[in-house]
Order: structure tokens, then sequence, then C-alpha cells
């Protein structure tokens, strides 16, 4: 039997040629090992951060964990009273 004027014949794909998704992953965060990993990745990326300064806020992060330090700042506010205590008293950063 001819197909009707204007339709093609169905044609059974080649086995190359088929799309399979993959599998889904296992965490939305995937291919990092953990979420904090990827916000991480994430922020820094996101800030353009050198790899310098990548290398310093992980410092900071790990002392905080190890219980090495304590970090005061709860917001964006506390972060500017510090820089205006530091410019009141005059005192150049500490660079670390």
């Amino acid at each position: 039997m001819r197909p009707a004027p204007g339709s093609c014949p169905s044609v059974p794909p080649e086995p190359d040629s088929i799309m399979i998704d993959p599998p889904p992953p296992q965490s939305p965060w995937h291919p990092f090992l953990t979420r904090a990993d990827f916000e991480f990745a994430e922020f820094t990326l996101d800030a353009s951060l050198s790899r310098r300064q990548c290398d310093t806020l992980i410092s900071l992060v790990r002392r905080l964990i190890k219980g090495e330090d304590t970090f005061t700042f709860e917001c964006v506010a506390d972060l500017q009273k510090g820089w205006a205590r530091a410019a009141q008293s005059r005192v150049a950063p500490v660079h670390t």
C-alpha cells in the first residue's frame, strides 16, 4: 500500500540516532560532594574571585569550622560597622 500524498512512511530511527537522557544525578548539586561545596563554588564563580581570594576564603572557612576563630558578622550592616570602626580608629587593615 502506498502512503497518502504528503505523508512520510514510518521509518524506525537508527539505533545510533536515538537520544537517551542520562540518569538523573544522585543529588541536585552533583557532581559536587555536598550542597555547601556547590554553593561555595557557585559563589566564587559569581563573585569572580581569583585563585588567591578563593584560597583565602577557604582558609577562613576551615579556621571557623575547626573552632580556631569566631565570626561575628550577621549581615552587611555588621561588616559596614566594622569598617566604620576601623576608619574612626585610623588603623590600617591587617593582612595575613
